[in-house]
């Protein structure tokens, strides 16, 4: 891990603004932890992001799903209805 940031495997606060954020996140996926916090890092303080994210201007964003996965929603939520319908 690069830039000296300090995620801890456990419960707590996080600082999304924090211009390591992505490191720490990328650190906790590898790690496959279902949490993590800022508490003992250095940068738990830091206003700054490191890259400029783009606002969504949208309120209500739409997003193309591939073919095969449109499907398999699709399929659940039909056989949710039917499972509705017979109780």
């Amino acid at each position: 891990m690069k830039l000296n940031s300090n995620p801890l495997h456990k419960r707590g606060n996080r600082n999304i603004f924090c211009p390591y954020y992505e490191a720490c996140l990328d650190r906790a996926v590898e790690q496959r932890w279902k949490y993590w916090n800022c508490s003992e890092c250095p940068h738990k303080l830091k206003k700054q992001p490191l890259i400029d994210m783009p606002a969504i201007r949208d309120a209500n964003p739409s997003y193309r799903l591939p073919p095969r996965i449109y499907q398999q929603v699709l399929y659940s939520i039909m056989d949710s209805k039917d499972s509705y319908h017979e109780a």
